[in-house]
């Protein structure tokens, strides 16, 4: 049976209405070893037959080197099946969307105005408010909201740990699962990845890309002063070292025990192995 690429990405509600379905749509392809009257496609995903044939037009137009999609007499198919090139194409469609963008923009570079997201994105500002509530929607049931502060931006939470576990999530899932990727060549990022070296996170590809991934969230929210609830207050300040015992610190809540976030099925199995990581560390 082919591989599903269900639930594959953690804020899928936040994607635009198009990408969304071009997501879902191979999903359902991906998950059948035969084909599906166009009807039926349509039906599931509540848009007309039309629709659905403009986005196998553009799929296969677009990204034909990573995927076949056929219709032939009403029915529909999916030719290519290899699966790591259905989520690299999940990535580009990802990539495209200018929700992804402007949420990736206020998490990275918090307190700008709406004008000057708006001038970054190539968008007006009526879409950006727009966009922000979409956001918020997505982000109401892990308690984490855009929110505006003397007309600037930056991202809330009732729960820091689970604001940093939830973008933790996402950045794996926005950079492709890719190392390289995840942290832009930040030099911050080297100094303190070399320096705590935990080697538990270094024996399995996937732990050490959703570790990396962790550890630059987390130095992202300490440089603009959003710390743990919990951390003890003669950390609060900017010293690179005592930013090192914070996020080590973060490190001791197990980002993976019990978590509900875990929608992701590439990371599905890290919960397995880190629960015993943690029990043994």
């Amino acid at each position: 049976m082919i591989e599903i690429l269900e639930e594959v990405f953690i804020l899928i509600n936040i994607l635009e209405d198009k990408i969304r379905r071009r997501i879902e749509m191979i999903d359902i392809l991906s998950a059948l070893e035969r084909e599906i009257p166009i009807e039926n496609l349509a039906n599931s995903l509540e848009v007309s037959k039309s629709t659905i044939q403009r986005d196998i037009d553009s799929l296969n137009e677009n990204f034909s080197e990573l995927i076949d999609i056929q219709l032939e007499s009403n029915n529909v198919s999916l030719k290519k099946q290899n699966s790591e090139k259905l989520y690299y194409l999940q990535y580009n469609l990802l990539n495209e969307s200018t929700n992804i963008k402007l949420l990736t923009e206020i998490l990275i570079h918090p307190f700008f105005k709406v004008k000057e997201y708006a001038d970054k994105l190539n968008a007006s500002s009526s879409n950006i408010y727009k966009m922000i509530k979409r956001i918020n929607m997505s982000l109401l049931p892990y308690q984490i909201e855009v929110v505006k502060v003397n007309n600037k931006y930056f991202i809330q939470t009732a729960s820091e740990i689970t604001l940093r576990r939830l973008f933790t999530i996402y950045w794996a899932e926005l950079n492709s699962f890719n190392c390289q990727q995840l942290t832009k060549h930040d030099k911050e990022f080297e100094s303190l990845k070399r320096d705590l070296q935990l080697d538990i996170y270094e024996t399995i590809k996937l732990t050490q890309i959703y570790y990396y991934s962790f550890l630059y969230i987390s130095l992202i929210r300490e440089n603009q002063k959003f710390y743990l609830c919990d951390t003890n207050p003669e950390y609060n300040n900017n010293d690179f070292y005592f930013k090192q015992e914070r996020i080590l610190s973060s490190l001791s809540y197990s980002p993976f025990s019990n978590n509900p976030l875990f929608n992701s099925r590439k990371l599905t199995n890290l919960k397995e192995f880190l629960n015993s990581s943690y029990n043994n560390h």
